[in-house]
């Protein structure tokens, strides 16, 4: 399979990469320690750029992938962390790898009554052994807080996702171990300090990913925003 080969390779070139102890590296304010012990995720630093990624092991037994068959497709769903001298993020990426072009753009997922939409998202296309390769990805941050808790409340129910393109969309359902796999990974986020509101200012500052909630758009902290306005600074995110 094409997409357990590029796991390989993302796998191999993480053993690459020299691994010293995380808190070596981050922001002064991410608690690293909660990485501490855990056998369900990779730690993996560059020293010479003090970047640390931390990724689910999940992904190397394909447990996060998720066959598509009616749109002869297969996603793989990336939960990741990464942790600079700047700031600490965490993203969640869709890879899609089909036999054509889906052109993705957005992303909406369906948690119990709620609607959660992600416009002007990350995304990028390229060619596999003649395969359509395309990723479509957002940041979490204030904006995603409302989603995450609703994510949590109905972790045991069937979480639906659509991914949106120009030439076609992909629906499909969440499976038990991506779902427990992506809240755990989002807890040490938080545990960690990633959610403390100067971090989110400073995701909302380079971030144009647009969050809607039941079709209304999600403004992210109200007393920063109006202090922007205020001051005829208009966030990334507004």
């Amino acid at each position: 399979m094409q997409l357990k080969k590029k796991l390989v390779s993302l796998a191999l070139a993480a053993a690459l990469l020299v691994s010293v102890p995380v808190s070596a590296f981050a922001t002064a304010k991410f608690n690293q320690s909660v990485f501490d012990g855990r056998d369900d995720i990779r730690v993996v630093t560059d020293t010479m750029t003090g970047e640390t990624s931390v990724i689910p092991t999940a992904l190397d037994s394909d447990q996060m992938i998720i066959p598509v068959l009616d749109s002869g497709a297969v996603i793989t769903v990336r939960p990741a962390i990464f942790l600079d001298d700047d700031k600490d993020t965490f993203i969640l990426m869709f890879d899609y790898l089909g036999v054509d072009w889906a052109n993705l753009n957005g992303i909406i997922i369906k948690i119990g009554d709620n609607r959660y939409s992600f416009s002007n998202c990350y995304s990028s296309r390229s060619l596999d052994e003649g395969f359509a390769s395309e990723y479509v990805a957002f940041y979490m941050k204030d904006q995603t807080t409302d989603m995450m808790k609703d994510f949590a409340n109905h972790r045991s129910d069937e979480i639906r996702v659509r991914l949106t393109g120009s030439a076609k969309s992909i629906d499909f359902v969440l499976t038990d171990t991506v779902k427990n796999t992506l809240l755990d990974m989002y807890d040490l986020y938080v545990a960690g300090g990633g959610m403390r509101s100067g971090n989110m200012y400073q995701i909302s500052e380079f971030d144009p990913v647009h969050v809607e909630k039941n079709g209304k758009r999600v403004i992210g902290n109200v007393v920063t925003t109006v202090l922007d306005l205020a001051t005829g600074h208009v966030p990334a995110n507004f």
